[in-house]
């Protein structure tokens, strides 16, 4: 499961609430940085959200510029800090999933 998807279930099953538009992409991101009271811890930590955008900016200009503004030296950077950044996204996400193994366990 890619990481937007696995953002999109907890926005929609826990969150209850998914965001649209032009910018979706980037507010679900904005979104998973939140602790919801009452509801649930941040689901990321600032600097994994942070590393995470990097490829989030990366897809857009691929998608939407047609490859014509791609720099090889960003794609070796974003290449080489790949394990790094889903070493942190793992860590988030397993801790993420402890809080919910908590939360039904509690019912």
């Amino acid at each position: 499961m890619d990481v937007e998807r696995i953002f999109a279930e907890v926005a929609k099953q826990v969150d209850q609430s998914l965001p649209t538009g032009g910018n979706s992409h980037q507010k679900l991101l904005e979104q998973m940085q939140l602790e919801i009271p009452v509801t649930r811890p941040p689901v990321l930590r600032p600097e994994t959200a942070s590393q995470i955008d990097e490829y989030r900016a990366f897809r857009h200009v691929v998608l939407h510029r047609y490859g014509f503004e791609l720099q090889p030296q960003r794609i070796r950077e974003l290449i080489e800090q790949l394990i790094a950044s889903h070493q942190l996204f793992s860590r988030d996400v397993q801790n993420f999933c402890q809080f919910l193994l908590q939360v039904e366990r509690s019912l």
